[in-house]
C-alpha cells in the first residue's frame, strides 16, 4: 500500500479539472450549481496567480479537526484520470466542507483492501470512503465490524440479509433500497451508486447521432464489475434507438481485475480493431486502458466519449477528440454524503444518482458544441426526459447492461 500524505500543487491541473467535470453536464441543475460552489469559494479566496491547482482545488486535506476523513483507493494509480482521481476529488470537497483532516491509501492489491481500511481504523478516523465496486465487501465487513464508523462506498450497492451480511439470494430486493430494515442494520454504511445506464444510453443516442459510418465502439475495462455492461449496454440500445440499422461494437480488455483498468496498450489494440472494421465514434469504460482507446480515436481522427468523468479537462493530450462524456457526479455524491454524516442525516443503505436527480449526465461539448445540432440535442434531451420518467429501460434491447456470475 501507499499513503499520499498530500499531493497539492505539484499535481497537474487534472484535479481541479476534475471537479469541475463533476459539476457540469451538458446543462446545470440546481444541484450542479451547488456543487460548482466548491471551486467558486476556493476561487473568490485567493488571487487569480494563486489559485490552487491538482487535489488541492478539490478542497483543503487539513480543513480543521471535526472529523478524520479516509480514503481507500481500488488497484490502480491515484491520479488516474478516472475513478480514484474523482473519489478523492470528491472527499477532498468533503473533508474541506466539514472541517475535517483526511488521508488516502492506494491500493496495490487487491488482498489490501481490508488491510487499508483497517490502517485507517487503527489510526482513528471517523469517516472511510473507498473508491469502487471491487472493494464493496470488504467494505460492508468493515462496516459491520466497526459500527461507530461511517463508511461511504463509491460504486457499491449493497444487498444485505438480517444479520448484515452480504445477501445474495434471489428475494435480497427488499434490502437493497436503504430502507428501514437495511439503516436498522448498519446505518453507518451508505453506498452511492450511479444509474451508468442512464448516462451510456445518452451518449449512445449522441453517437449514433454523429456517426456517419453507421458502427460505433465501445471498450469496458472488465464485463464482471456492473458499472461496465451498465454504460456498454445502455450505450448499444441507446445508439439503436436512433439508428435501428447502427453496429456497435463492444469488447472487453481484460478477465483480470488487476489488468482491465491499466492496459492502455491493450486499450489501444481494441479500439484499433473497431477502426479497421469503420467504427467513427468510441466509447470507453475501461479507467486507464481506456487513454488508450481515446488515443487511437484521436489519431485516427475519429470521435471519442469518455467515462464518469469529463475526460476533456482530465485528459488534455487526447481532448482534440473527445465529444463529450457519460459522467457520473461523483465529486458532488461523495461530498454530500459526508456532508450527511457530519450533519446526523446519514441514512444506511444505497443512494443512487439519475436522470431524476442530475446524479448522471453528458459533459460539455467543448470544442465540438458546432457538431451537437438542435435536433441532435432535442434527441439527447428527450432522451434523459424519458429515463427520469421511466418510459425508456435503457437495458431494454441487446445491448446487455448486466453481469449473471450464474446465468443458469
Amino acid at each position: 500500500m501507499r499513503k499520499q500524505r498530500w499531493l497539492g500543487a505539484s499535481a497537474a491541473l487534472v484535479s481541479l479539472m476534475l471537479v469541475l467535470a463533476a459539476c457540469n453536464g451538458g446543462g446545470e441543475s440546481a444541484a450542479e450549481s451547488t456543487a460548482e460552489s466548491v471551486v467558486e469559494s476556493i476561487a473568490e479566496s485567493v488571487a487569480p496567480s494563486e489559485a490552487p491547482t491538482g487535489f488541492a482545488a478539490c478542497g483543503d486535506q487539513d480543513a480543521g479537526t471535526a472529523f478524520k476523513i479516509g480514503g481507500v483507493t481500488d488497484v490502480g494509480q491515484l491520479e488516474d484520470k478516472s475513478f480514484n482521481e474523482a473519489g478523492w476529488c470528491g472527499t477532498l470537497a468533503g473533508i474541506d466542507s466539514v472541517g475535517g483532516t483526511g488521508e488516502v491509501i492506494v491500493t496495490e492489491k487487491t488482498e489490501d483492501y481490508a488491510v487499508n481500511m483497517q490502517t485507517l481504523i487503527d489510526d482513528g478516523f471517523q469517516i472511510i470512503v473507498t473508491f469502487g465496486f471491487a472493494i464493496g465487501d470488504a467494505t460492508l465487513v468493515a462496516a459491520k465490524a466497526n459500527p461507530e464508523i461511517n463508511f461511504i462506498g463509491l460504486d457499491q450497492f449493497y444487498c444485505i440479509d438480517a444479520n448484515g451480511v452480504k445477501d445474495t439470494s434471489p428475494t435480497a430486493a427488499p434490502d437493497c433500497e436503504g430502507n428501514a430494515t437495511f439503516d436498522d442494520i448498519l446505518p453507518n454504511l451508505q453506498g452511492l451508486v450511479f444509474a451508468e445506464a442512464h448516462a451510456g444510453y445518452v451518449a449512445g443516442v449522441l453517437a449514433c447521432s454523429i456517426s456517419e459510418t453507421g458502427v460505433v465502439g465501445a471498450v469496458g475495462g472488465i464485463f464482471a464489475i456492473p458499472p461496465v455492461p451498465q454504460y456498454i449496454g445502455g450505450y448499444h440500445n441507446g445508439c439503436l434507438s436512433v439508428n435501428p440499422d447502427a453496429q456497435v461494437l463492444v469488447q472487453y480488455v481484460s478477465e483480470d481485475i488487476t489488468k482491465a483498468f491499466n492496459d492502455p496498450t491493450t486499450g489501444r489494440q481494441l479500439a484499433q480493431q473497431m477502426l479497421d472494421l469503420d467504427a467513427d465514434v468510441l466509447f470507453q469504460v475501461a479507467g486507464g486502458s481506456g487513454q488508450g482507446v481515446l488515443e487511437a480515436a484521436c489519431d485516427a481522427d475519429v470521435y471519442g466519449i469518455g467515462v464518469d468523468i469529463d475526460q476533456y479537462l482530465s485528459s488534455p493530450n487526447v481532448a482534440q477528440c473527445i465529444v463529450t462524456s457519460a459522467e457520473k457526479k461523483i465529486v458532488l455524491a461523495i461530498k454530500s454524503a459526508i456532508e450527511r454524516v457530519a450533519d446526523g442525516t446519514a441514512v444506511g443503505g444505497n443512494v443512487t444518482g439519475d436522470a431524476t436527480n442530475g446524479g448522471i449526465g453528458l459533459a460539455p461539448y467543448h470544442d465540438f458544441e458546432d457538431l451537437i445540432t438542435a435536433d441532435i440535442q432535442a434527441k439527447i434531451d428527450a432522451a434523459l426526459e424519458d429515463l427520469a420518467s421511466g418510459t425508456v429501460d435503457p437495458c431494454a434491447g441487446p445491448g446487455i447492461c448486466f453481469f449473471d456470475p450464474d446465468p443458469s
